[in-house]
């Protein structure tokens, strides 16, 4: 959690000292606030030691894809962007913030993200993920493109949540259905996050 998360504006970076410990417990439950100073040393010992021994961990590559896409040429970054035209996450609350970041990088057109998540059944307990992090990091990335057309609607994502259990058979069969018809009529909302349970 310390490393991994991005400012709003999709920007990489760890956590300070400073704002690990600021983060309120239930941003933040699994150590205490009197924990969070060890953890933190911890974690200085861990990036001192992979220094050391040149090595590199995921967040690490994924921070160096973003760096180097933000550092590109344009149109390298362009040509990019016309290899992924859509992108669905499952489970987006188990990613962290800055594999998103990166997501968002990738796709050109805002309607080709979509993500579905509930915050209330993420993996690690100490995550910061919230949906509106997600969507601060959407405004951000398609920001340019929304001034560019004039058209800002596109730095909106829609949000909808799922007020029925579809993990009956045949709740399954109707969503599936109902999600190709959408994909087949082309319709399909620019960041359909579509949430589950409590979201606080």
């Amino acid at each position: 959690m310390i490393k991994g998360s991005v400012s709003n504006d999709g920007e990489p970076g760890a956590l300070s000292r400073g704002d690990y410990l600021a983060l309120s417990n239930k941003r933040a439950p699994t150590f205490l606030s009197e924990e969070r100073q060890e953890v933190y040393d911890i974690y200085l010992r861990y990036e001192s030691c992979k220094a050391r021994n040149g090595d590199r961990d995921g967040v690490d590559r994924v921070t160096s894809l973003l760096n180097f896409m933000r550092t590109a040429d344009p149109d390298f970054r362009r040509m990019v962007e016309t290899f992924i035209e859509e992108i669905y996450v499952d489970e987006v609350q188990d990613q962290r913030c800055i594999d998103i970041a990166l997501l968002l990088k990738l796709v050109r057109r805002p309607s080709g993200v979509h993500f579905a998540g509930d915050s209330a059944q993420c993996i690690s307990r100490d995550s910061t993920l919230r949906f509106n992090d997600i969507k601060a990091m959407f405004y951000y990335q398609f920001k340019p493109l929304a001034e560019a057309t004039g058209n800002y609607n596109l730095v909106h994502p829609k949000l909808f949540y799922l007020n029925k259990n579809f993990r009956s058979h045949q709740g399954i069969v109707s969503l599936a259905s109902f999600v190709m018809e959408q994909l087949y009529k082309g319709t399909s909302p620019a960041l359909g996050i579509s949430v589950v349970g409590d979201t606080a």
